[in-house]
């Protein structure tokens, strides 16, 4: 179930239901570029609910093509943007991402999600997370900051989050090129 290739099954794969957008860059912390993939559904009305889905892996290993599957799943049989993240593991960048680090790159992609999901027929206003293991914890982190996480200043003079983990900084919205 867990794989980085794409499910052959229409009852979970069924790419004329969605549109898929792989590799969205949405943030590019000390030059580590962060990506998500965005499964749009098609053929609905603007403004669908949105699930933001973060992997688990222990922070150490997997990223978020473990959740391809999953994300496919909801794509073809529900009405909802899905936004597949990864974020930042402690192995990264030669051992130097801090715990911190991985759960700023977190809310950093919710914040991108809540800024940019308009351009995928996303509600900004109906975003729910979730995520496996790891994925869990960091979700739980996001919860804790309550309403806060829409308030830019707010979350800036309540966390120890460095700046470039927020949307006005992040390289919004391209590619990564192959």
């Amino acid at each position: 179930m867990y794989t980085k290739k794409y499910s052959q099954d229409l009852k979970i794969n069924n790419p004329h239901k969605y549109r898929l957008t792989k590799d969205l860059i949405w943030s590019s912390p000390k030059g580590f570029d962060l990506t998500m993939d965005i499964y749009s559904p098609k053929d609905v009305p603007a403004n669908c609910p949105v699930i933001v889905m973060f992997h688990g892996g222990g922070f150490l290993i997997r990223r978020k093509e473990i959740l391809n599957n999953m994300s496919q799943y909801i794509a073809t049989n529900h009405d909802y943007v899905v936004c597949n993240v990864n974020y930042r593991l402690l192995r990264d960048q030669k051992n130097t991402v801090m715990f911190n680090d991985l759960i700023g790159d977190a809310f950093g992609a919710v914040l991108w999600v809540k800024e940019n999901i308009h351009k995928y027929n996303g509600d900004k206003d109906k975003i729910g997370i979730t995520g496996d293991s790891a994925g869990a914890y960091i979700c739980a982190m996001i919860l804790n900051l309550g309403n806060k996480i829409g308030k830019r200043k707010i979350l800036q003079k309540t966390t120890h989050l460095n700046r470039p983990y927020l949307p006005k900084e992040c390289v919004l919205g391209r590619s990564r090129k192959r």
